[in-house]
């Protein structure tokens, strides 16, 4: 069971949005749910459903999740807003993805959902290594890429912003933004699932602290 709890009226005290103001996120939001805001990986575990729980470990620094498995949070009546959060590392892994998925049911059993925004970590690749998707039923469009060249096995702190007031995706990595994108509106009604998931059967990527995830 996922624990969530509401920010309340107060001025909300948000531990892990150090990149930025905090008030350039909470801007977006009107009345949001913190799902994850923590430094401790166990917290993501116990609190994530996972494709295959027998697949992701954990310490107090690191969670591990073993390729062609992911990590998800759903909403089945969609997401307003989502900001979410989290330090990457692919190690061996082909990819590391942060997936926005337009059905939920889908997002718990498929490795690549029919209608998905997928935003891809490689850096295998040469001068693509941070990328944006768009997959809509067996088709893809590489909708915005950045000429990098990353480092394998290293941690990218990665944020995620989606506002549907404005049909807009924003990406920062290391605090800077690196994509602000439009979204098909026609092929995605909503977003309904968040996921953190790996590609590569039998090799690895991880996650370390900070993870925030919060939505309305």
């Amino acid at each position: 069971m996922i624990i969530t709890r509401k920010l309340g009226s107060t001025t909300p005290k948000i531990t892990h949005m150090v990149n930025k103001p905090i008030s350039e996120i909470l801007s977006v939001f009107t009345d949001p749910t913190i799902v994850i805001d923590t430094n401790l990986m166990n917290v993501l575990y116990e609190n994530a459903s996972m494709s295959n729980a027998s697949k992701v470990t954990y310490n107090c620094d690191e969670l591990t999740i073993q390729g062609n498995n992911w990590l998800y949070f759903n909403k089945p009546d969609g997401f307003s807003k989502l900001y979410v959060r989290g330090k990457l590392n692919n190690v061996d892994a082909q990819s590391f993805y942060i997936d926005l998925v337009k059905s939920d049911s889908e997002a718990e059993t498929q490795f690549t959902p029919s209608r998905t925004y997928i935003l891809q970590l490689r850096p295998l690749e040469s001068l693509r290594d941070f990328r944006i998707w768009k997959y809509v039923d067996g088709n893809w469009t590489e909708v915005v890429y950045e000429a990098v060249d990353l480092s394998n096995n290293t941690y990218y702190d990665v944020e995620v912003l989606y506002d549907s007031s404005t049909d807009r995706i924003k990406v920062w990595r290391d605090g800077v933004l690196k994509f602000d994108i439009s979204v098909d509106t026609v092929n995605f009604d909503a977003f309904r699932s968040v996921r953190f998931r790996i590609d590569g059967n039998n090799l690895y990527g991880k996650i370390t602290a900070p993870v925030v995830v919060m939505y309305e």
